[in-house]
């Protein structure tokens, strides 16, 4: 079993620590997830396990990471081991994903993003589903494939760039290439809307959704100010829900 991922998984590792993967990404995410109180987390897409050693400083009790990446899975196996925090690891396509346990939270960091079309995406919303606790929650952030084209100038100054070979439609691939201090790396994702988003995670049963536009730390607007963020927050190229059913 392979991902597109092995190759890059130290270089997507490191890009953790872009300054808007810190001051929005991280941000959103974690107001949108509030303090967890012991709660059980399943961390979907969970790469190197970052989000997954957070959700244990936020709160969280029994902690489950699941990637579809060997390399990646290896490098948070790796980060457990050096400082252990009893979470769990395994590499599945989530698509096929059925742990026997439910949880109280599901998090997915661009799981969303790798549905080829509305029939995947809909077996990745109906896996969060059957995981899902009858009063558990999803929250998610997702690369936003409706984003138009016209802002992808905009964003390279965040210290990645986006880039598709011809019209926005559903499907079509955008490259995003992020740029490092150790060298560029690129992923590719198909493009799919919200609308389609939103139907698919109605029709695995999460009919309660709320979308949230990303926003930026109180750290974040200090360190850059409110004008480095504004093309970010203008037309954003990451959109976040929490979902419910």
């Amino acid at each position: 079993m392979g991902s597109p991922y092995d190759p890059v998984a130290e270089q997507y590792r490191r890009s953790k620590y872009a300054p808007f993967r810190q001051h929005v990404e991280q941000y959103t995410l974690q107001k949108l997830t509030g303090p967890l109180q012991g709660e059980s987390a399943l961390d979907l897409a969970c790469g190197e396990g970052f989000y997954s050693r957070l959700l244990k400083t936020w709160g969280a009790g029994t902690v489950v990471g699941v990637d579809l990446s060997p390399k990646m899975i290896e490098l948070a196996l790796r980060q457990e081991t050096a400082q252990p925090l009893g979470i769990s690891y395994h590499v599945q396509d989530v698509c096929d994903l059925d742990l026997g346990q439910q949880f109280d939270l599901v998090i997915a960091a661009y799981l969303f993003n790798h549905a080829h079309n509305r029939d995947e995406f809909l077996e990745m919303a109906r896996a969060v589903a059957r995981h899902l606790t009858p009063e558990g929650r999803l929250v998610a952030v997702i690369s936003r494939g409706d984003q138009p084209v016209s802002a992808y100038p905009k964003i390279t100054k965040y210290g990645f760039s986006k880039s598709t070979p011809g019209e926005l439609v559903e499907g079509a691939p955008i490259t995003i290439t992020f740029h490092l201090d150790t060298g560029d790396f690129s992923i590719v994702n198909p493009c799919l809307y919200q609308s389609t988003m939103v139907w698919g995670f109605t029709a695995a049963g999460l009919r309660r959704q709320v979308w949230q536009p990303p926003l930026v730390s109180p750290e974040g607007l200090a360190q850059f100010g409110e004008d480095y963020w504004n093309d970010f927050i203008e037309e954003p190229a990451l959109i976040f829900v929490e979902a419910r059913r």
